[in-house]
This record gives C-alpha cells, sequence and structure tokens, in this order.
C-alpha cells in the first residue's frame, strides 16, 4: 500500500470533510426558506438564542477533553488506545450528566436572566436534553477526527445532517410546530446519531469497559486549563444574542442569526480544512525541520483559499438571501463582508493557537489570551449594539476577532513559535478587505429589496479576475488537489 506523502494525507482528509460540509451547507441553504418561511423572525430569534446556549453549555459538559483527544490519541499505544478512548468517554459522560442536573436545579434563574419570554415546557427542556445528545456525538465525531478517519466522520455527518432536515420539515413544515418543531428535530437528530455513535465505537473494539485513572488524570490536567479558552470563545459569540435581545428584540436576533448563517458558509471549506488540519499540524510538528516548513506552505496556501472564499461570499450574499430568505430579511447580507472577513482572520488565531496547545505546558496558560479577548468582546458588544444595532454587533466581533488573534501570536511566538507565513497572510487579507469593498461599492449604496443586473455582473468579473490570479499563482497545490479527487474517484 503506498504510504501517503504530508500533503496527501491532509488534503485527502479535507476532502472527506468537504464533502460532508459542502452536502451540510447545501441541506443548510436549502432550508433556509424554511426557516424564514414558516418560523417568524420572533421564533427565528429564539431557537438560535437556545441553540447558542446549548453550544456554551457543551464546552463545559466535554470539559475541553475534545483537546485532551486530539493530543494524546496519537501517541498513546496502540494495544492502550480503547482504554484511553473510554476513559475520556466515561468522564465526559458523568460530567454531562453533572452538569444537565445542575441545570434543572437552576432553571428558575435561567428563566429571569437568559430566556425572558421562552417557555420552559418544552423549548427549554427540550434544549437540556439537546446539549446531552450532543456532547456525546461531538465525542463519537472527536474520536473519528482524531484517527484521521475522515470517511467515517463524514458518513457520519451526512446522516446527522439530512435527519435533521427531514424531521424539521416533517414539525415545521407538515406539522407546523415553529420553533418547538425546530428544537424538537434538533434534539431526535443528536439523540439517533449519539446512539449510534456509542453502539459504532463499542463494536468496532475503539472502546473497552475498562478505566485508567492515569489517563483521566492526564486528560484532564491537560484540558482544564483550555475549558476557559474555549468557553470564551463561544460565549464571545453567545453574548452578541443576549445583547441584541436586550437592546432590540428576539426579531433582531433572527436577522443577525441569518446574517452569522450566511457568513458561516466560509466554514464550508474553512472547517473542513481545519478538521484534517489540527492531526496534521501535530504530525508535522514531529516531523522536525520538513515538517515546519510543510506547515508554512500548506498554512498560506489555506488563508488564500480562505480569503477567496470570504471575497466570493461577500459579493453574493446579497443575491442570496434575496431569493432564499423572505423579504424581513433582505438587510441582512450588509453585514456579512464583517462576518466574513472576522471569519477569515480567525484562522491566524487558529493556527498560532494549535501551536500553543501542541507545547503542553504552554497550553496550560492559553486562557489567559481568549479570557481576555472575551472580556473586550463583551465590553465592545455592549457599546457597539447599544448605539449601532445589528451593525454594531458585526464590528464588536471584529474587535474581539482582532485581539485575540494579536494576544494569540504574540503569546505562541513566545512560547512555540511556529513560522505560518504571517508577511504573506497580512497582504492577502488587506488585498481582500480591498477588492471586497470595491466589488460591494454599488451594493451599498443601492436598496436591498432588488437585485441590480449590472452590479452583479460587476461582481462576477472580479471575481473571474482574482480566480485566474490564484490559479496562476498556486497552480501546483492545485493540481495536487484535483489529482487526489481524481484518485478518490477511483
Amino acid at each position: 500500500m503506498k504510504v501517503k506523502s504530508p500533503f496527501e494525507k491532509v488534503i485527502s482528509n479535507s476532502i472527506f470533510y468537504s464533502i460532508g460540509t459542502i452536502l451540510g451547507k447545501i441541506v443548510n441553504i436549502a432550508m433556509l426558506p424554511v426557516y424564514t418561511y414558516f418560523l417568524t423572525d420572533s421564533e427565528y430569534g429564539m431557537v438560535n438564542t437556545l441553540t447558542g446556549f446549548s453550544t456554551v453549555l457543551c464546552i463545559i459538559t466535554m470539559l475541553s477533553l475534545r483537546a485532551s483527544l486530539m493530543r494524546f490519541y496519537g501517541e498513546t499505544e496502540q494495544k492502550e488506545k480503547p482504554v484511553f478512548v473510554n476513559t475520556v468517554l466515561c468522564v465526559i459522560v458523568l460530567n454531562s450528566f453533572f452538569v444537565i442536573g445542575g441545570l434543572f436545579i437552576f432553571r428558575d434563574w435561567l428563566m429571569r436572566s437568559l430566556f425572558q419570554g421562552i417557555d420552559f415546557w418544552p423549548l427549554v427542556f427540550f434544549t437540556f436534553l439537546i446539549i446531552l445528545f450532543t456532547t456525546l456525538f461531538t465525542t463519537y465525531q472527536t474520536i473519528l477526527q482524531a484517527k484521521q478517519e475522515g470517511r467515517k466522520y463524514t458518513t457520519s455527518n451526512i446522516v446527522y445532517m439530512f435527519t435533521h432536515a427531514v424531521l424539521n420539515i416533517i414539525f415545521i413544515v407538515i406539522l407546523r410546530q415553529g420553533a418547538i418543531g425546530y428544537m424538537a428535530g434538533l434534539m431526535i437528530a443528536n439523540f439517533i446519531l449519539a446512539v449510534y455513535g456509542l453502539l459504532r465505537l463499542y463494536l468496532s473494539g475503539d472502546v473497552v469497559f475498562k478505566i485508567n485513572w492515569h489517563y483521566a488524570k492526564k486528560s484532564i490536567k491537560y484540558a482544564l486549563p483550555i475549558v476557559p479558552h474555549d468557553l470564551s470563545n463561544n460565549i464571545s459569540e453567545y453574548i452578541s444574542k443576549v445583547y441584541i435581545n436586550m437592546f432590540l428584540s428576539y426579531a433582531a436576533t433572527g436577522v443577525f442569526s441569518i446574517a452569522s448563517q450566511v457568513g458561516g458558509m466560509m466554514s464550508l471549506v474553512q472547517t473542513s480544512l481545519n478538521l484534517a488540519f489540527h492531526p496534521w499540524f501535530n504530525e508535522q510538528m514531529g516531523a522536525g525541520d520538513q515538517g515546519r516548513i510543510n506547515i508554512k506552505k500548506f498554512s498560506v496556501f489555506v488563508f488564500i483559499i480562505y480569503c477567496y472564499f470570504c471575497m466570493g461570499l461577500s459579493f453574493f450574499s446579497k443575491e442570496a438571501l434575496y431569493f432564499l430568505a423572505s423579504d424581513e430579511y433582505n438587510s441582512a447580507w450588509r453585514i456579512v463582508p464583517v462576518i466574513a472577513i472576522g471569519l477569515v482572520i480567525r484562522f491566524i488565531y487558529y493556527s498560532h493557537v494549535l501551536a500553543i496547545l501542541y507545547n503542553v505546558k504552554a497550553s496550560n496558560f492559553i486562557s489567559v489570551c481568549s479570557i481576555s479577548g472575551c472580556l473586550i468582546n463583551l465590553a465592545a458588544s455592549y457599546l457597539l449594539i447599544k448605539y449601532f444595532d445589528l451593525y454594531g454587533a458585526a464590528f464588536a466581533t471584529i474587535i474581539y476577532i482582532f485581539f485575540l488573534t494579536v494576544i494569540t501570536v504574540l503569546y505562541s511566538r513566545k512560547n512555540c513559535r511556529v513560522d505560518f507565513g504571517m508577511p504573506k497572510m497580512l497582504a492577502a487579507l488587506l488585498i481582500t478587505i480591498i477588492v471586497t469593498g470595491i466589488g460591494l461599492v454599488f451594493d451599498y449604496r443601492g436598496k436591498d429589496d432588488n437585485i441590480h443586473f449590472g452590479s452583479t455582473c460587476y461582481k462576477i468579473m472580479i471575481t473571474l479576475f482574482v480566480t485566474a490570479g490564484i490559479f496562476f499563482m498556486y497552480k501546483k497545490q492545485i493540481r495536487l488537489l484535483f489529482s487526489i479527487l481524481k484518485r478518490g474517484k477511483k
């Protein structure tokens, strides 16, 4: 069997992840009319507030042990890997029941402070169960990622996406259950996939009924300092929705959530590459000088791809929302470019976080970077949303990501210096901002409720010109990508 080169390994896994991500985004895009036409903007704001809360709580239930799985699975002896996985899984399950129990005990406080205007039964109750089932399914997915099994990861992700979509159609479109139907579909989909994942792990021998307390202590010791880091990132995203609810309305949260979902289409490339990049990065760091050269080359290439998709998404988000969403969401496209730029900058942050996490001792202090960024976001969101509405939320996100990236890069260079090709990244980012601004000048001067044919053609011409430039500059990497794609079809 032919051994894959470093680039082939990360790109081939990225292809599998991309297939799942692309199909997932297609499903999400197809479901946008369902959400915007069958849910009111207030209902959509409510479900996004609840799902945002569940995302934050999943960090607590998992104790960031997904980082321990990613960091230590590869270096654990083969015969001990099932014991290691089962140990981490048991810690996560026990902690999940403890956290969910705490949520039920303090539910009255939650209803007064975070969920005003939302009924506990069934919406918040469903949210608590979603937290449990999502934690279990995410753990299964993380184990597949740590094993670099992109095919299995993609298969389970596709099954989850289509299950969720079918259940939403049943509950929202056919049964007309609104926000309750959305949360019920999400809960049932995560339950089905969580049970499926756990059964697959035990039947395949990836876990055994044995606990090693040394592995538990080692994993928890490594992961606990990362909890504030993971929490601060997710809280920063969630707090914007809380402030929008406070200063504006659930309807405004619905509009912002649509813009975030469109801007989040950057993850079409970002998530798939990041999933493959993390274990590949750890592998290359152990390969000496050549591994670090590979990291630099691939990081710059990935960043250029991010910038390209950011430009395209910013250019055509207005057209997408015009055809896919109801009229009350037409203005959401205006904040999509800001969100997309923030996601591009986040790759710089993400890559340097990997360098910090690789250094086990340095990882104990990563929370300082994240907590500082979270505090900046809390202040910026409060001030900007209060006075500038949804634009304030978007620019608060940019300020938070920029600040977080700067202090993370400085901390990384001090504790685990890795050359990611920063000058080239910054040059590409600046060019992207300028080109995006030039391409959107006519749209920002126009109205939201119509599409101007001349403006669309103008953006298409710029996109074709930039596409040609990228193919010319990175033809070797692109040829490698296409060769792997052809090989995968055979």
